[in-house]
Formats: C-alpha cells, structure tokens, sequence
C-alpha cells in the first residue's frame, strides 16, 4: 500500500529536481528546529547539532538564492516576468528566510547567558514546511488526506519537542551554556515526585529529552 502511495511522484507535474530539492529544504528544516532546540534546551555546546544547525544554514541559503531560479524554471516563464517574479520575492519572504539564518548568536559573546536561545530565529523556517506540504497536496489530488495528516504530524511533533525542551530550560536555566550547575529548586526537575530513577541534570542528552518530553506532553494534556 505504501509503495503506491509513491507512484504519483514519477508523474509529478513539477520538474522532478525541483520536488527532490524541496524535499531535503523541508527536511533539511525538520533537523534545524530539532538541533535549536536541544541546543537551547541541554546543551549549548553539543558539536553534532551545532554541525547540523550550521550545515542546514548553509543548505537554507543555497535555497533562498536559487529558489527564484528553480521556481522559473519550473514555471517555465519568460525573462520579463521572471523579473518581476524576482522583485516580489525579494520585497517580501527573501527578508524574513535571511533572518532565519541570521548567525545572531554573535551577541552571545557579549552576553553569553543568551547563547543558545538566540539561535531560536531557525524555528521560524517552519512555514517553509508548511508551504511545500501544501503545493504537494495540489499537484497529488488524490493522495490530499495522507498528505495533510503528513503536515499535522510533522508540525505537531516539531511543536512537542520545542515545548519539551523549553520546560527542561525553564527549570535548568542556563544549564545548557554551563552557566549553573544543576537545575533550579522547588522545579519538576528536583522535585521527589518524578517517576524516574536518575539525576535530570546528571543525566544523558537522550534521557534529558525523554523525561522532557513526557512532562512536557503530561502537562500540556492535563491542563
């Protein structure tokens, strides 16, 4: 049944290299917002996301200045209007998809407690997502429902993993940039009531993120 749910892709209306480039933009996009936030969240410092953040920086910008001409391409329109296509985009998305990769954590040398959080403008690339998901839905018709359950899935468990990490921030403030040795008293990561058997801030980035996580969905659920 999945493999058919594919076939559509080798008749896609789209020039193909255009749909394969979006595809890695988009995941591209779903591995930046993961490494911000454990970057904010556990550990500022941690090489393998920083590479990750900074690599799909780099695929970002490589997208923001060929999108014009891939997006000619496959519209296959003519000098005149490609100009004019060029003018709008750059009046509008091409400021806020600059921000995105803005490298703001430049101020962190200044003011080192905002180190890690200041590189959250990545987050905002999420529309891009949201964008690609959608023109897939109009070019597969057919496929529409796995293609929007596709988009809520990705969107909401992106939304889940920020929130988790921001609540482990929250009571380990500044314990990503190694700035406080523990976590914060009277919080859910001191607190005697946590069904786990380790030390929060002691613990592994993976453990970290769990225990986040599961507080995170239990109180977004309970309330």
């Amino acid at each position: 049944m999945y493999p058919q749910i594919l076939v559509p892709l080798l008749k896609v209306k789209a020039p193909t290299i255009l749909l394969i480039w979006e595809s890695i933009l988009t995941l591209s996009i779903i591995l930046s917002v993961t490494g911000v936030s454990i970057l904010f969240g556990f550990d500022a410092n941690h090489e393998f996301w920083l590479s990750i953040v900074y690599l799909t920086d780099f695929l970002y910008f490589f997208g923001i200045l060929s999108r014009p001409v891939l997006d000619h391409s496959a519209a296959r329109i003519d000098v005149k209007h490609f100009t004019i296509y060029l003018r709008r985009y750059l009046k509008t998305s091409f400021t806020f998809d600059l921000l995105t990769i803005a490298p703001f954590e430049i101020v962190a040398a200044l003011n080192p407690t905002i180190g890690a959080f200041i590189r959250i403008n990545r987050v905002f690339r999420v529309y891009r997502i949201w964008k690609f998901l959608t023109k897939c839905e109009q070019h597969f018709i057919s496929y529409g429902p796995w293609i929007q359950s596709l988009l809520y899935v990705t969107l909401s468990g992106l939304s889940v993993q920020f929130i988790a990490c921001f609540w482990y921030s929250l009571s380990c403030y500044n314990a990503a940039e190694l700035l406080h040795n523990g976590c914060l008293n009277g919080t859910w990561a001191n607190s005697s009531s946590i069904a786990i058997d380790i030390n929060v801030y002691s613990a592994s980035i993976t453990q970290k993120y769990i225990v986040s996580l599961y507080w995170a969905i239990s109180t977004l659920t309970s309330v």
